[in-house]
């Protein structure tokens, strides 16, 4: 009964559509990390700020990662118990081509990709700004 419970608590947090003081605090977390996650990126595109701050910045980009790796999983995992239109797996698979769903998905997972492959880290980088579009989200008009 308590993993349901606090599965229950996830899902409510996670849920944009509520109006609760725990979703407020994710709200506001993610909107944080998003807004640090692209000044990170736009910092770390200029040689002289990024290579004195090369430490600092691929801290915020490792940390901010996994933040939004372990929300997006989250929000695929509970999908169907914050929204009943997304029950079940192939609820979940729906919730993945939603414009929200495709916008986490191209925003978060490609970083693996780079740890499997030889491609170039900063192919997958620039897919990052995507995150903006996510504050949409978040915006009640």
């Amino acid at each position: 009964m308590k993993a349901i419970q606090i599965r229950k608590a996830i899902a409510a947090a996670l849920d944009d559509e509520r109006n609760t003081r725990a979703d407020r605090i994710v709200d506001g977390v993610v909107i944080s990390l998003i807004v640090i996650s692209t000044l990170e990126i736009f910092m770390s595109s200029f040689a002289s700020i990024g290579g004195r701050m090369n430490a600092v910045l691929n801290f915020i980009d490792l940390f901010t990662t996994i933040v939004f790796t372990v929300e997006v999983t989250l929000r695929i995992w509970l999908a169907g118990d914050i929204n009943p239109k997304y029950k079940g797996f192939k609820g979940r698979l729906k919730y993945c081509c939603s414009f929200y769903g495709l916008i986490d998905i191209l925003a978060t997972y490609p970083f693996y990709l780079t740890l499997i492959f030889p491609i170039p880290y900063t192919v997958f980088k620039a897919l990052r700004i995507i995150r903006l579009l996510r504050i949409f989200r978040y915006m009640t008009s």
